[in-house]
C-alpha cells in the first residue's frame, strides 16, 4: 500500500480553480491580489488585462488568473503551473486567500485537475478509465452536476467499450482509441 501512496505523491499535476464574484468588483484583479499574498509576487496594478494576469511564486513558477467565458458574475479562473504533492499546502492557502477576497465557487464553478500521465502504462490507463466511467453517475449525483453537464461530460461509451476489448493495452493503443485513430499523433 505504501508504494501506491508514494507513487501518487510523486505525480505531477496542474489545477484550474473557477470562481465567481459575490459583490466583488473586478474579480480577476481581486483574485490576483489574493494569489499575490500567497505566491509572494507583487500585487497587480492597473493596466493588466483581466484575461491573463500572471503571478510568480518564490520559485519562479507562474500562476495565472484568466477570464473564463463559462462563468458569469465576473468569473475568474486560477491556473497553476506544474505542481507536486508538496504544493498542496500552497493550493490550500491560495483557496483560503481567494475566499477572503470575496470570490466564491458557486454552482456554476468547477475545478479541473490535470494529472501527468507519463507514469501510467496502457493497462493502468484502461483500468482508470473503466473505474471512473463506472462511477460517473454516482459522482455526478453527489456533486449535483446536472446544471454543469455542458462542461462536465461523461466518458464516451464507445471509447470505454473500445479500450475494454484491448487485451494487452499499450499507452499508444489507449491513446489511439481515445483520439479514434490508428496512430495517435495528437498529444494533449
Amino acid at each position: 500500500m505504501s508504494s501506491i501512496v508514494d507513487k501518487m505523491k510523486s505525480l505531477r499535476f496542474g489545477i484550474e480553480i473557477e470562481t465567481e464574484a459575490l459583490g466583488v468588483p473586478a474579480t480577476a484583479a481581486a483574485v490576483a491580489r489574493a494569489l499575490a499574498e500567497v505566491a509572494g509576487d507583487a500585487a497587480p496594478t492597473g493596466g493588466q488585462s483581466r484575461f491573463d494576469i500572471p503571478m510568480h511564486d518564490g520559485s519562479g513558477r507562474c500562476f495565472k488568473v484568466v477570464y473564463d467565458g463559462s462563468l458569469g458574475h465576473g468569473g475568474a479562473e486560477i491556473v497553476s503551473p506544474i505542481l507536486r504533492y508538496t504544493d498542496i499546502e500552497t493550493v490550500q492557502a491560495i483557496v483560503r486567500e481567494v475566499r477572503r477576497s470575496g470570490a466564491r465557487a458557486t454552482h456554476n464553478c468547477g475545478i479541473h485537475i490535470h494529472v501527468d500521465g507519463a507514469e501510467f502504462d496502457g493497462k493502468s490507463l484502461r483500468n482508470l478509465v473503466k473505474y471512473v466511467s463506472s462511477k460517473e453517475d454516482l459522482i455526478a449525483h453527489a456533486l449535483n452536476l446536472s446544471s454543469r453537464m455542458e462542461w462536465c461530460r461523461h466518458s464516451r461509451p464507445d471509447f470505454v467499450s473500445k479500450i475494454s476489448r484491448i487485451r494487452n493495452p499499450s499507452r499508444e493503443r489507449v491513446l489511439a482509441a481515445y483520439y479514434d485513430c490508428d496512430e495517435p499523433t495528437h498529444r494533449h
